[in-house]
This record gives C-alpha cells, structure tokens and sequence, in this order.
C-alpha cells in the first residue's frame, strides 16, 4: 500500500498480473530477457517521475543488502539494465518461465533519489517516500501506525487499481499481550 511495484497481481485471475508501475511488458523469444516501460505518469509523493534508475537501484540493493532467502529467489536474474530513463530490462542467466518473470514484478520499488544520501540499511522512524495509494500518518511506536490515503495518487485511474484503496485511514494497532490481541 506505500510503494508501486512494476506489476498487480490479479486477485480473481489465477497466475494473472497487470502493469502498475509498468505500462509495456516484452519477454524474448528464448525465455532470457524481459522488457518493461514504466508509466509516464507514475510519480513519487514528491513529484519526481519513477524511472529506470529506481527499478535498477530496487534490484541492486535487494542483491547487495536483501536477505538470504530473497537473495536465492534473485539467483536467475542476472542483470537489470536501464534502457533509458522509462524502460528497463532484467536478463537471466538461462530461459525461465513466465511466472519466475512476472515475479519480479511484485518487488516494491524504492526512489532511488530518496535514498542516495540516506543508508537504506539502517532503521528509522523517519517515514519513507513512497509512490502508492498510502502514505504513513500518525503513529506511535510500540502502539499504533496509521496509513492514510493519498488523494492525489498518480494511479487511482489506471485499470488494475480502479475501485481500490477507498478507506481515508487504515490503522493497526500494536498489542503485545496475545490474550488482548
């Protein structure tokens, strides 16, 4: 609910998935190769498009930085290259099926932009800058954490999110006594 990913994967259609924060999926004729172009439209909270530079950084640092049992789910994958600034391409090392491909596509991307002079390595309680339907509110640790909605969305009218995320305040609250829970 707070960060895009390339694809939605569809919740009525087994093994289905739609462009989010991609517009264009290509795959190669030998299975090693996947092309995306990103929505023109697609912005962070701040305004600043996605681009290729921040499905790149997303990658990279789930390969330098992610743990191991994500790392191991990456193991085909052998490079993402920017294309340009909209399109994107993840090679593999040998021919993977279409599901290991699509995938990929449920990764949140992170703003490569946000992150470059903060250590995405490290906890905060700063909240993030994020480019889906929700943003964090009000919270208290150890208590609560709201997400509100973000009204402006730049994918509110794109056809896998139409009819979605129309609740204002999404609240959890923390309990840590099971019996209370």
């Amino acid at each position: 609910i707070l960060y895009d990913s390339l694809l939605r994967f569809s919740a009525d259609e087994l093994g289905v998935s739609y462009g989010s924060l991609a517009e264009f999926i290509a795959v190669s004729d030998d299975m090693t190769q996947v092309r995306m172009k990103l929505r023109p439209e697609a912005r962070w909270h701040d305004g600043v498009p996605v681009t290729s530079l921040d499905v790149k950084f997303t990658f990279d640092h789930i390969r330098d930085n992610g743990i191991a049992g994500l790392k191991v789910f990456f193991l085909p994958l052998n490079q993402v290259d920017m294309i340009n600034d909209r399109e994107v391409r993840f090679k593999y090392h040998h021919p993977v099926n279409l599901n290991g491909m699509m995938s990929l596509g449920k990764m949140p991307i992170l703003p490569e932009h946000y992150w470059r002079k903060r250590n995405v390595t490290k906890t905060t309680i700063e909240p993030p800058l994020t480019s889906g339907p929700y943003r964090v509110g009000q919270f208290e640790l150890g208590k609560f954490i709201e997400f509100e909605r973000v009204t402006d969305y730049w994918g509110k009218d794109i056809g896998p999110h139409r009819g979605s995320f129309n609740l204002d305040v999404l609240r959890f609250d923390v309990y840590r006594d099971g019996t209370v829970a």
